[in-house]
């Protein structure tokens, strides 16, 4: 009975570890912990992952994907000058 209950608690950390990490990655409020407390884990996944992304964290991702873009265009750009050839 005790590895029921132990398996169980186990589980139930495990899914509710998944619901802090959803809710750190989607930008989206600390609430949603306790929605999975009062209701469960699951259901609190379950709607996370139908929401998305909020606003400013999607502002944020495009913010980097631009920069990450920019970045790699001036090592292109800087790669060609240094073997004198022309892009294709």
């Amino acid at each position: 009975m005790f590895e029921i209950i132990v398996t169980i608690f186990i589980v139930y950390a495990a899914f509710f570890g998944t619901v802090l990490g959803m809710v750190s990655k989607t930008g989206r409020s600390a609430w949603w912990v306790l929605f999975a407390i009062v209701f469960t884990p699951l259901s609190a996944i379950l709607a996370l992952h139908c929401l998305g992304d909020c606003d400013s964290m999607r502002k944020k991702k495009v913010i980097e994907e631009e920069m990450w873009r920019c970045e790699c265009q001036n090592i292109l750009k800087s790669g060609v000058r240094e073997n004198n050839t022309s892009p294709e």
